[in-house]
Protein backbone atom coordinates (compact mmCIF):
# COMPACT_ATOMS: atom_id res chain seq x y z
CA UNK A 1 0.00 0.00 0.00
CA UNK A 2 1.32 3.41 -1.00
CA UNK A 3 1.02 5.63 2.09
CA UNK A 4 2.14 8.72 0.18
CA UNK A 5 -0.65 8.15 -2.36
CA UNK A 6 -3.23 7.91 0.42
CA UNK A 7 -2.08 11.23 1.89
CA UNK A 8 -1.93 12.81 -1.55
CA UNK A 9 -5.55 11.83 -2.27
CA UNK A 10 -6.56 13.19 1.14
CA UNK A 11 -4.90 16.54 0.40
CA UNK A 12 -6.56 16.64 -3.00
CA UNK A 13 -9.99 16.13 -1.45
CA UNK A 14 -9.30 18.91 1.05
CA UNK A 15 -8.21 21.35 -1.64
CA UNK A 16 -10.87 24.04 -1.79
CA UNK A 17 -12.70 22.44 1.15
CA UNK A 18 -10.41 23.30 4.05
CA UNK A 19 -12.88 25.69 5.66
CA UNK A 20 -15.71 23.16 5.62
CA UNK A 21 -13.41 20.37 6.81
CA UNK A 22 -12.12 22.48 9.70
CA UNK A 23 -15.65 23.38 10.82
CA UNK A 24 -16.69 19.71 10.68
CA UNK A 25 -13.60 18.71 12.64
CA UNK A 26 -14.27 21.29 15.35
CA UNK A 27 -17.92 20.24 15.70
CA UNK A 28 -16.94 16.57 15.91
CA UNK A 29 -14.31 17.38 18.53
CA UNK A 30 -16.77 19.38 20.64
CA UNK A 31 -19.32 16.58 20.73
CA UNK A 32 -16.88 13.70 20.73
CA UNK A 33 -14.14 14.82 23.08
CA UNK A 34 -16.26 14.64 26.22
CA UNK A 35 -13.42 15.56 28.48
CA UNK A 36 -13.13 18.40 30.87
CA UNK A 37 -11.29 19.10 34.04
CA UNK A 38 -11.61 21.36 37.01
CA UNK A 39 -8.41 22.20 38.80
CA UNK A 40 -8.06 23.50 42.32
CA UNK A 41 -4.86 25.34 43.11
CA UNK A 42 -3.81 25.84 46.68
CA UNK A 43 -1.04 28.26 47.48
CA UNK A 44 0.68 27.66 50.80
CA UNK A 45 1.35 31.38 51.00
CA UNK A 46 -2.36 31.80 51.76
CA UNK A 47 -1.70 30.34 55.19
CA UNK A 48 1.31 32.51 55.98
CA UNK A 49 0.72 34.71 58.96
CA UNK A 50 -1.48 32.18 60.72
CA UNK A 51 -0.28 31.05 64.11
CA UNK A 52 -0.44 27.35 64.86
CA UNK A 53 -3.17 27.97 67.41
CA UNK A 54 -5.28 29.89 64.90
CA UNK A 55 -4.83 27.20 62.27
CA UNK A 56 -5.77 24.50 64.78
CA UNK A 57 -8.90 26.43 65.68
CA UNK A 58 -9.92 26.73 62.02
CA UNK A 59 -9.33 23.04 61.41
CA UNK A 60 -11.26 22.20 64.55
CA UNK A 61 -14.27 24.24 63.43
CA UNK A 62 -14.08 22.62 60.02
CA UNK A 63 -14.07 19.18 61.64
CA UNK A 64 -17.13 20.06 63.72
CA UNK A 65 -18.94 21.35 60.63
CA UNK A 66 -18.19 18.13 58.71
CA UNK A 67 -19.30 15.99 61.63
CA UNK A 68 -22.58 17.86 62.04
CA UNK A 69 -23.36 17.89 58.31
CA UNK A 70 -21.88 14.59 57.21
CA UNK A 71 -25.19 13.40 55.74
CA UNK A 72 -25.63 16.49 53.61
CA UNK A 73 -22.01 16.37 52.45
CA UNK A 74 -22.24 12.71 51.45
CA UNK A 75 -25.52 13.36 49.64
CA UNK A 76 -23.93 16.26 47.76
CA UNK A 77 -20.87 14.22 46.78
CA UNK A 78 -23.06 11.28 45.78
CA UNK A 79 -25.29 13.48 43.64
CA UNK A 80 -22.27 15.11 42.04
CA UNK A 81 -20.84 11.66 41.20
CA UNK A 82 -24.16 10.49 39.70
CA UNK A 83 -24.46 13.64 37.58
CA UNK A 84 -20.88 13.20 36.38
CA UNK A 85 -21.50 9.55 35.52
CA UNK A 86 -24.69 10.32 33.57
CA UNK A 87 -22.98 13.21 31.77
CA UNK A 88 -20.11 10.91 30.74
CA UNK A 89 -22.56 8.36 29.32
CA UNK A 90 -24.45 11.02 27.36
CA UNK A 91 -21.23 12.45 25.93
CA UNK A 92 -19.98 8.97 25.04
CA UNK A 93 -23.22 8.19 23.19
CA UNK A 94 -23.28 11.52 21.36
CA UNK A 95 -19.63 11.13 20.45
CA UNK A 96 -20.21 7.62 19.09
CA UNK A 97 -23.04 8.75 16.81
CA UNK A 98 -21.38 11.94 15.60
CA UNK A 99 -18.08 10.12 14.99
CA UNK A 100 -19.86 7.87 12.48
CA UNK A 101 -21.39 10.94 10.85
CA UNK A 102 -17.97 12.60 10.74
CA UNK A 103 -16.52 9.60 8.91
CA UNK A 104 -19.45 9.83 6.47
CA UNK A 105 -18.43 13.46 5.92
CA UNK A 106 -14.85 12.42 5.14
CA UNK A 107 -15.96 9.62 2.82
CA UNK A 108 -18.19 12.04 0.91
CA UNK A 109 -15.36 14.56 0.73
CA UNK A 110 -13.14 11.95 -0.91
CA UNK A 111 -15.74 10.48 -3.23
CA UNK A 112 -17.54 13.52 -4.57
CA UNK A 113 -15.37 16.39 -3.25
CA UNK A 114 -18.68 17.66 -1.85
CA UNK A 115 -19.68 17.04 1.74
CA UNK A 116 -22.24 18.46 4.12
CA UNK A 117 -21.98 19.39 7.78
CA UNK A 118 -25.38 17.78 8.14
CA UNK A 119 -23.71 14.39 7.67
CA UNK A 120 -22.37 14.67 11.23
CA UNK A 121 -25.92 14.54 12.60
CA UNK A 122 -27.45 12.14 10.08
CA UNK A 123 -26.92 8.90 12.01
CA UNK A 124 -29.07 9.49 15.08
CA UNK A 125 -31.71 7.19 13.60
CA UNK A 126 -29.04 4.47 13.53
CA UNK A 127 -27.85 5.19 17.06
CA UNK A 128 -27.93 1.57 18.23
CA UNK A 129 -25.22 0.26 15.92
CA UNK A 130 -23.10 3.41 16.37
CA UNK A 131 -23.17 3.30 20.17
CA UNK A 132 -23.02 -0.47 20.64
CA UNK A 133 -20.10 -0.84 18.25
CA UNK A 134 -18.14 1.82 20.12
CA UNK A 135 -18.92 0.09 23.43
CA UNK A 136 -17.70 -3.26 22.08
CA UNK A 137 -14.53 -1.77 20.61
CA UNK A 138 -13.78 0.04 23.88
CA UNK A 139 -14.31 -3.13 25.92
CA UNK A 140 -12.27 -5.36 23.59
CA UNK A 141 -9.36 -2.92 23.40
CA UNK A 142 -9.42 -2.53 27.19
CA UNK A 143 -9.43 -6.29 27.78
CA UNK A 144 -6.55 -6.84 25.36
CA UNK A 145 -4.68 -3.99 27.03
CA UNK A 146 -4.89 -5.84 30.36
CA UNK A 147 -2.58 -8.47 28.89
CA UNK A 148 -0.07 -5.95 27.60
CA UNK A 149 0.05 -2.59 25.87
CA UNK A 150 0.97 -4.10 22.47
CA UNK A 151 -2.11 -6.40 22.20
CA UNK A 152 -4.28 -3.41 23.06
CA UNK A 153 -2.72 -1.35 20.27
CA UNK A 154 -3.16 -4.23 17.81
CA UNK A 155 -6.81 -4.54 18.82
CA UNK A 156 -7.36 -0.82 18.25
CA UNK A 157 -5.97 -1.18 14.72
CA UNK A 158 -8.06 -4.30 14.15
CA UNK A 159 -11.29 -2.42 14.83
CA UNK A 160 -10.22 0.96 13.41
CA UNK A 161 -12.51 0.66 10.38
CA UNK A 162 -15.72 0.11 12.39
CA UNK A 163 -17.06 3.71 12.21
CA UNK A 164 -16.35 3.85 8.46
CA UNK A 165 -18.14 0.54 7.90
CA UNK A 166 -21.23 1.74 9.79
CA UNK A 167 -21.10 5.07 7.94
CA UNK A 168 -21.07 3.11 4.69
CA UNK A 169 -23.88 0.76 5.75
CA UNK A 170 -25.85 1.99 8.79
CA UNK A 171 -28.11 -1.08 8.68
CA UNK A 172 -25.24 -3.39 9.66
CA UNK A 173 -25.16 -4.70 13.23
CA UNK A 174 -22.39 -3.81 15.67
CA UNK A 175 -21.00 -7.36 15.71
CA UNK A 176 -21.00 -7.53 11.91
CA UNK A 177 -19.16 -4.21 11.76
CA UNK A 178 -16.46 -5.49 14.11
CA UNK A 179 -16.11 -8.73 12.15
CA UNK A 180 -15.91 -6.81 8.86
CA UNK A 181 -13.25 -4.50 10.27
CA UNK A 182 -11.24 -7.48 11.53
CA UNK A 183 -11.33 -9.13 8.10
CA UNK A 184 -10.60 -5.84 6.34
CA UNK A 185 -7.57 -5.08 8.51
CA UNK A 186 -6.04 -8.53 8.14
CA UNK A 187 -2.56 -7.87 6.79
CA UNK A 188 -3.06 -4.08 6.89
CA UNK A 189 -2.57 -3.22 10.57
CA UNK A 190 1.11 -2.36 10.08
CA UNK A 191 0.21 -0.15 7.14
CA UNK A 192 -2.24 1.80 9.31
CA UNK A 193 0.51 2.09 11.91
CA UNK A 194 2.86 3.45 9.25
CA UNK A 195 0.19 5.96 8.17
CA UNK A 196 -0.13 7.24 11.73
CA UNK A 197 3.65 7.31 12.10
CA UNK A 198 3.98 9.49 9.01
CA UNK A 199 2.19 12.33 10.84
CA UNK A 200 4.72 12.57 13.68
CA UNK A 201 6.47 15.55 12.11
CA UNK A 202 3.15 17.33 11.66
CA UNK A 203 2.24 16.63 15.29
CA UNK A 204 5.51 18.23 16.42
CA UNK A 205 4.83 21.31 14.30
CA UNK A 206 1.28 21.52 15.68
CA UNK A 207 2.60 21.32 19.24
CA UNK A 208 5.23 23.98 18.54
CA UNK A 209 2.44 26.23 17.27
CA UNK A 210 0.75 25.92 20.69
CA UNK A 211 -1.85 23.56 19.23
CA UNK A 212 -3.04 25.95 16.52
CA UNK A 213 -1.67 23.64 13.83
CA UNK A 214 -4.17 20.96 14.83
CA UNK A 215 -6.90 23.07 13.24
CA UNK A 216 -5.49 21.94 9.87
CA UNK A 217 -3.83 18.69 10.93
CA UNK A 218 -6.95 17.02 12.35
CA UNK A 219 -8.96 17.23 9.07
CA UNK A 220 -5.88 16.03 7.19
CA UNK A 221 -5.51 12.96 9.44
CA UNK A 222 -9.20 12.10 9.23
CA UNK A 223 -9.32 12.50 5.46
CA UNK A 224 -6.30 10.18 5.23
CA UNK A 225 -8.10 7.67 7.45
CA UNK A 226 -11.12 7.72 5.13
CA UNK A 227 -8.85 7.21 2.12
CA UNK A 228 -7.18 4.29 3.92
CA UNK A 229 -10.61 2.75 4.46
CA UNK A 230 -11.49 3.23 0.82
CA UNK A 231 -8.26 1.47 -0.15
CA UNK A 232 -8.51 -1.56 2.15
CA UNK A 233 -12.24 -2.00 1.52
CA UNK A 234 -11.66 -2.16 -2.24
CA UNK A 235 -14.41 0.34 -2.95
CA UNK A 236 -13.92 2.87 -5.66
CA UNK A 237 -16.46 5.51 -4.73
CA UNK A 238 -19.50 6.18 -2.59
CA UNK A 239 -22.66 8.20 -2.73
CA UNK A 240 -23.81 10.49 0.03
CA UNK A 241 -27.00 8.61 0.82
CA UNK A 242 -28.18 6.88 3.96
CA UNK A 243 -27.69 3.51 2.29
CA UNK A 244 -24.82 4.23 -0.10
CA UNK A 245 -24.18 2.49 -3.36
CA UNK A 246 -20.67 1.16 -3.72
CA UNK A 247 -18.71 0.17 -6.76
CA UNK A 248 -15.99 -2.41 -6.34
CA UNK A 249 -12.59 -1.88 -7.87
CA UNK A 250 -12.05 -4.40 -10.58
Amino acid sequence: MDISRIKENARRSLSGNWGLAIIASIIASIFGSGSGSISFNFDTSDFEGFENAELDAILGELGVFIEENIGMILAFLGGFAVIGFITSIVIFCLGSIINVGYQRFNIDLLSTNRASIGSLFSYFKHWKSAILSNVLVTVYVFLWSLLCVVPGIIASFKYAMVPYIIADDPTISANEALESSERMMYGHKMELFRLGLSFIGWHLLAILSCGIGYIWLTPYINASGAEFYRTVSGKKYYTATANPTTVEIQ
